[in-house]
């Protein structure tokens, strides 16, 4: 069977999806254990460089009711600076805040 097949059997399907990811949102919020800001950052980075387009990276909710976003403000001050988008560039990847 081929792709095109596909198109016959289900003719509604879209040509064309985009990915997101929450991982670093959704993934780590209920762990008991905090994950490093190093850790989050490196994920997210990750999930950037292999073409996600859409990532929720934090909550800036109450920290005390959610600690694991307690470092909310680092993580998205480092996905935010120059530093990081001339990485992006170098290798290829386009981001947007």
């Amino acid at each position: 069977m081929t792709e095109y097949d596909y198109w016959k059997i289900f003719p509604r399907m879209p040509k064309k999806v985009t990915l997101g990811d929450i991982t670093v949102r959704d993934g780590f919020q209920h762990l008991e254990k905090f994950i490093s800001t190093r850790a989050k950052i490196f994920y997210a980075e990750e999930m950037i460089f292999a073409g996600c387009k859409n990532i929720e990276v934090t909550n800036l909710g109450n920290p005390y009711l959610m600690p694991q976003f307690s470092d909310a403000e680092q993580v998205l001050a480092h996905l935010r600076s120059d530093r990081f988008r001339e990485r992006c560039a170098k290798k290829g990847a386009r981001i947007g805040c």
